[in-house]
Parts: C-alpha cells; sequence; structure tokens
C-alpha cells in the first residue's frame, strides 16, 4: 500500500507528519479505509484503480480481540505479552485447538493467529472447523 502524502515514514513505523509517534492499529485500519475508498473517477486516494465488483469482500472492522492458538507456552506468551504490551489488543491464548474451539464464543475474537502444527488438531483443521461455524465463517484467520 502505498502510504498517502500526509503520512510519512520514521524509523521503520508509519507516522502522521509532524506527530513523531507511530500509528495504533485502530489508526493504520483508518488509514487503510481511506486510501481504499474510491474518490469519484474509479481510483483510491493512491490513485490505484478499485475493482468495481467488490461482492463477497468483507468489510474491515476494528481490530480490538486475538485469539491465540498454538502448543507451544513460550510462543504463546511472548506473542501475548507483544500484543497486548505494544499493540494495545486484548489478547486469549489457547494451548490446544480443542481449548479454542470450546472459548472462541465467550471471547469472540477478531482475528485467529494459529499454530499449523498442533497435536490432536493441527491449525488447518482448526481453520476449517471455524470456517464451518457461520459466525466465524469470514473471520480473518493467519498461521
Amino acid at each position: 500500500m502505498a502510504i498517502p502524502a500526509s503520512m510519512k515514514r520514521s524509523k521503520g513505523r508509519i507516522c502522521r507528519r509532524g506527530s513523531g509517534k507511530g500509528l495504533r492499529s485502530a489508526e493504520t485500519v483508518s488509514v487503510y479505509r481511506q486510501s481504499l475508498a474510491p474518490i469519484g473517477n474509479g481510483l483510491n486516494a493512491t490513485g490505484t484503480a478499485m475493482p468495481t465488483d467488490l461482492s463477497g469482500r468483507r468489510e474491515m472492522t476494528e481490530l480490538n480481540r486475538i485469539m491465540c492458538v498454538d502448543d507451544n507456552l513460550d510462543i504463546l506468551t511472548i506473542t501475548k505479552f507483544m500484543l497486548e504490551a505494544m499493540g494495545g489488543f486484548s489478547v486469549m491464548t489457547r494451548e490446544s485447538a480443542q481449548e479454542a474451539l470450546e472459548k472462541v464464543d465467550t471471547f469472540d475474537p477478531d482475528l485467529f493467529v494459529l499454530d499449523v502444527m498442533m497435536p490432536e488438531i493441527d491449525g488447518p483443521t482448526l481453520f476449517q472447523k471455524l470456517r464451518d461455524l457461520p459466525k466465524w465463517e469470514s473471520t480473518p484467520i493467519m498461521f
């Protein structure tokens, strides 16, 4: 994504001109949304042609709650710390796919971060199980 003219890169972070502060996730999502918005001539703010058919695309939502599933407790601990302390997200961690399936409805995550190789139920299988549930069929999932 091209950086809008009102933005600059500073030490690897995207910053508002003159602010000196990095953008938080919600601001980044807002900038992303603005850059994708058509501006009347079929182009978005970055000058990229907008697709005419957006059917099947999900509206971007604010990212607040992330569920991380990994059988390695060290990875879960570091991931949770970084996402909460540095990103300001609410994070639920689970050490197995079965635990995640049992708690998913009570946490209501906006994003799933899954390990690929786990005992019993692996990440791709958990991915499919989540997609089979209507509530989670379009929630972003990354490995």
